[in-house]
Order: C-alpha cells, then structure tokens, then sequence
C-alpha cells in the first residue's frame, strides 16, 4: 500500500468539536479520515493528521481481523477503535462467555 494514495484520499475536517467525549479542547484539531477502513489520523495541523492516518490505516492492514478502524495520533500512540462496533464487542463478550 502506497502511502502517498493514503495521504491522497483522506477526507481532511479541522476542528470536528466533538472529537473528544470529556469536552471541548483549546488547542486546534485537525482529522483525517480514511474512507476505505475508517481509521482516523489526528493532529495540531492538516499534514500531521495526514501523516497519522498513515500510521492507523497501516496498524488496521496489519491487524486482518478488526472490523473497525484504528486510531492515531502519533507513530506510538495508535490504537484499534473499538468503541465504534458496539456489535463486535457483544460478539467478543458472548465467544468469550461460550454462549
């Protein structure tokens, strides 16, 4: 996967405002989303975004059995975000209890 075609087809929204559940955050927030896996790239400015989301759609390649995308903001703070499939963690509940 080229990253250039990543950076490329990001959907790009400065300051989305609920970006945070605890509340609003002072500082400018730029997010990068990627339409075909659904990861987000966040940052303090556009190309940071951009280059974050490079960082959470490659941990998304990798990880081949998620169903929902990854999140980043920054090469070592990535993380699967799986607050977005109530679905698959009801699925991972119920194989994990047998039933």
């Amino acid at each position: 996967m080229d990253e250039q075609e990543i950076v490329d087809r990001a959907e790009v929204v400065e300051d989305p405002g609920d970006l945070f559940p605890n509340g609003a955050v002072n500082e400018p927030r730029w997010v990068a989303e990627d339409p075909e896996t659904g990861s987000r790239g966040i940052g303090q400015f556009e190309l940071e975004a951009r280059v974050n989301l490079v960082h959470a759609v490659i941990a998304h390649r990798d990880d081949p059995e998620t169903d929902v995308g990854y999140v980043s903001v920054g090469r070592d703070r990535t993380y699967e975000m799986k607050w977005r499939s109530d679905a698959g963690l009801a699925d991972r509940v119920r194989d994990a209890l047998s039933l």
